[in-house]
């Protein structure tokens, strides 16, 4: 897909907010068009359909979260600091915008479309490669444990940050989510002994 153009970022928005606050059923490109105000033609001619609104929505999540995945490889700072800078970060994105979390942490947009799924999986993969990566350098320097493999490592970390954002998201954001990153990135320290030496 080509670069999101401002009024498609518009319709996006519109989409997410749906997805947000009345669920994927009313995902809806009639929706969509009252929600911005236009026409429904107006959003068919930036969307061919809905398949193609679905990957934009992927491609505008991947855009906001893989600066995080990428700062992991910044070996000028500290580790248990760079581990802290991505749930902060990934935190601080999901907090501007909630409604991604709807999108990216819900099966039910994905299951019938296997283009969909392939785009999710590979933003995925990514995400897990960095991780995995980070954590096999800090072994390999003896700064963490070395005894569970580091792609083990990383699905830790990121099943953790999945179910604190599920929390969050069930608990209508009344959960402390400042506190609730700061336990995450306490705990991560103290169960993969990480030290920043």
């Amino acid at each position: 897909m080509n670069e999101i153009t401002k009024r498609q970022k518009d319709y996006l928005n519109a989409a997410i907010g749906l997805v947000s606050e009345r669920g994927f059923s009313k995902l809806t490109f009639r929706n969509i068009a009252q929600e911005v105000g236009v026409t429904e033609a107006s959003v068919y001619r930036h969307f061919s359909n809905k398949l193609d609104l679905l990957r934009a929505l992927l491609k505008d999540l991947e855009e906001s979260i893989a600066p995080h995945f990428e700062k992991l490889v910044d070996t000028s700072i500290p580790p248990k600091e760079r581990l802290e800078q991505l749930i902060k970060g990934l935190f601080c994105a999901f907090e501007k915008n909630s409604a991604h979390t709807s999108i990216i942490f819900s099966e039910e947009a994905f299951h019938s479309e296997e283009e969909l799924r392939n785009d999710l999986k590979s933003i995925s993969e990514r995400n897990i490669s960095f991780l995995s990566s980070f954590y096999k350098d800090l072994q390999e320097n003896q700064l963490c444990r070395s005894d569970i493999d580091s792609k083990e490592l990383a699905l830790v970390t990121l099943g953790s940050i999945k179910l604190t954002v599920t929390r969050w998201r069930i608990c209508e954001k009344n959960l402390g989510l400042e506190d609730a990153v700061s336990n995450l990135i306490n705990t991560h320290s103290v169960l993969f002994n990480l030290r920043n030496e």
